[in-house]
């Protein structure tokens, strides 16, 4: 492996690339950390591909305070190394190439297309906010509680309908491992018509959080039901902390809360053949 100079990082990708790959760590069976990316595995639920990939982003932050990356190449044969050492293979291999340049994505992107996995370039904005005190004065119009365990099959029900997901199962799962960590705050509109979750690690990053995800039934949305999950959970925040998501491009929902466009992630996602 050849290892570049330290480089800064722009606060917003080492900030939320920090986020994200906790949140993810926090509910996997294993991580194993590499200086080039990590590998989640949670072979106690295959189907859950959150838990189940290789996330490729050429620098190793823990702490995401500390900017300065060290940059780094994987190894020339890593496509063959995921296809061939994990088994049962690993479903996917999400390739971070906001910090490569154009050819070295190429050239790692085509070792994977050599292995048999399909290849599919994805953007997405990465949001941020500031609390400020006006947040902490905002009430929602919904009636929002935290979610209780015996939530769970209808949470589950509601995350699948809201992303359009077959199967309920793996859902169902990662929102109990969820609901475990003290890590995760989940908050739900009554009778479960949407839900949003929330990551925070006080211990590692006390002025930063992340809205890992926010779902709404399709017959219900439109509503205000999503501003009301998000109003509620920012105002419980202390004021001066930073709300990170993630969010397509075409979506300008965020924009209109407050959230600005501070970074785009773009990535490569190698799907196995299986």
């Amino acid at each position: 492996m050849v290892h570049r100079s330290r480089s800064v990082l722009p606060v917003w990708y080492a900030e939320s690339r920090f986020l994200h790959s906790s949140a993810i760590r926090e509910i996997a069976d294993t991580t194993d950390s590499f200086v080039f990316g990590r590998m989640f595995q949670t072979p106690t639920n295959s189907r859950y591909r959150d838990g189940n990939h290789v996330l490729l982003t050429f620098c190793h932050l823990e702490y995401p305070w500390d900017c300065n990356g060290v940059l780094a190449d994987p190894p020339a044969n890593l496509a063959n190394i995921v296809a061939t050492t994990y088994q049962p293979a690993i479903p996917r291999c999400i390739i971070d190439c906001t910090l490569k340049e154009p050819t070295a994505t190429s050239s790692i992107v085509q070792q994977f297309q050599s292995q048999g996995f399909s290849v599919q370039p994805a953007k997405d904005k990465v949001m941020r906010l500031l609390v400020t005190e006006g947040w902490k004065h905002r009430k929602p119009s919904s009636s929002i509680r935290l979610a209780r365990t015996g939530d769970l099959e209808q949470l589950a029900e509601c995350a699948a309908s809201s992303f359009n997901y077959s199967e309920q199962e793996w859902v169902g799962d990662k929102l109990r491992r969820q609901m475990e960590s003290p890590l995760f705050t989940i908050y739900v509109v009554e009778e479960i018509l949407a839900f949003v979750v929330l990551f925070e690690w006080a211990e590692r990053a006390k002025d930063l959080a992340w809205v890992q995800v926010i779902g709404t039934r399709p017959e219900y949305r439109r509503r205000g039901l999503a501003t009301d999950l998000l109003t509620h959970s920012i105002s419980r925040l202390s004021v001066g902390t930073r709300v990170y998501l993630e969010a397509e491009e075409q979506n300008t929902f965020y924009e209109k809360l407050g959230f600005e466009h501070v970074g785009t992630i773009d990535s490569v996602e190698c799907l196995a053949n299986t």
